[in-house]
């Protein structure tokens, strides 16, 4: 799995990625070393905790009983908790990080430097702005206008 080159929680949230409750938790109580930990070993399952740690649960095999106990603590016991999965977080880093990179650039070139689609470009520019993030406006196809200036339809 690619965990090693996911960027840190901060840098996820200031891209306005998703960042999941659990990993938060673990990591705030024990660092995102931890967390990773966690995603890498039980990542895109739903966990049962147990009412009390016990050191044969998956998790404490995988992390340790304390980030168990501390899960008990935090979720509360028996309850159900999802793992995500990291699988869209590093395209997501990637198209973000293109498109604050690029002010001015249009949808096509972002695409083009990101490796997607101008649609998935300006889903991503209207995510980032409905989670409150102002990513840079992206400038107008010139292409397009030259096209309108030169073409002439029958009147």
């Amino acid at each position: 799995m690619f965990l090693d080159d996911l960027p840190s929680i901060a840098e996820r949230r200031r891209l306005g990625i998703y960042v999941s409750d659990v990993e938060n938790c673990v990591a705030e109580r024990f660092g995102e070393a931890v967390a990773r930990q966690l995603i890498r070993a039980c990542g895109g399952q739903t966990i049962l905790l147990p009412r009390q740690a016990r050191p044969k649960h998956k998790v404490a095999v995988a992390v340790g009983l304390p980030v168990l106990a501390a899960l008990i603590e935090h979720y509360g016991a028996p309850q159900s908790i999802y793992i995500p999965v990291p699988s869209r977080w590093r395209y997501d880093v990637r198209l973000r990080r293109a498109i604050m990179a690029n002010p001015g650039a249009t949808n096509a070139d972002i695409g083009s430097v990101a490796g997607c689609s101008e649609r998935a470009v300006r889903r991503c520019r209207a995510s980032m702005r409905a989670a409150g993030l102002n990513p840079p406006a992206a400038a107008s196809c010139s292409v397009a206008k030259r096209n309108q200036e030169t073409t002439s339809w029958p009147t």
